[in-house]
């Protein structure tokens, strides 16, 4: 149970900082990937941004923002399509808007607040914007097994979320926070060890993680009490 709270502490603080962040850092960080196309065989790219996505079958994809360099504006959409697609798989993206530099990058994440000149500089740097279907590339088995955690995550985070609701934004404390999440949480150890398929510490390291990310999607209060730490 201590273990848990540190844990929850920790993942509560970095989760915040995590927030929003965006990396504009556009100098460093590049990674490569294979195009099979003879006339860019390699394109250079950089995931600024990401996002967890929550849907019905499953929360281990997410979106993202990524800078792409390189492309060729003599390259067709079908093939600029199946690289941005490609890197989207790698790094389990089931929406990617990749844009060519990080100016835009910060831009798309405020559209609400651009000028007219900033618009028009975004979509003039806007590569493409796609969704991908990853569900379709895992097995039966898989889609069963990520279903299920999906579902232990959402059951958790509700149950969690009803009992700190009885404390409200003006009475909860971080130490009523871990305690309360840390019991619920409890509750569904055995669940917890068998769904994820891990060994009993590293089970609940990833569960608590998985847990802190759908509490600060799902739980209006603990959106409310983020923000005020």
């Amino acid at each position: 149970m201590r273990k848990s709270i540190f844990i929850l502490s920790c993942l509560l603080s970095t989760i915040i900082s995590a927030q929003n962040l965006v990396d504009l850092d556009c100098e460093t960080g590049f990674k490569k990937i294979q195009t099979e196309l003879e006339s860019k065989p390699q394109v250079d790219y950089k995931l600024i941004y990401s996002q967890k996505k929550y849907g019905e079958e499953s929360f281990e994809f997410s979106e993202g923002i990524i800078i792409v360099n390189n492309i060729d504006d003599l390259i067709n959409q079908n093939d600029i399509a199946k690289i941005i697609g490609r890197i989207g798989v790698e790094n389990n993206l089931t929406k990617v808007i990749a844009l060519r530099n990080c100016d835009a990058g910060g831009l798309y994440l405020r559209q609400n607040e651009l000028t007219t000149e900033q618009k028009n500089y975004l979509s003039q740097s806007l590569i493409a914007e796609i969704n991908i279907d990853l569900l379709k590339s895992l097995s039966k088995k898989e889609r069963k097994k990520q279903k299920k955690k999906r579902d232990l995550i959402e059951s958790v985070s509700n149950k969690s979320c009803e009992k700190l609701a009885e404390f409200g934004t003006d009475k909860l404390t971080m130490e009523s926070f871990n305690t309360i999440v840390s019991t619920t949480s409890a509750e569904f150890a055995e669940k917890t060890m068998e769904i994820y398929e891990m060994p009993f510490e590293q089970s609940v390291d990833k569960f608590l993680k998985d847990l802190m990310n759908h509490l600060l999607f799902d739980c209006q209060l603990v959106q409310e009490f983020a923000n005020n730490q």
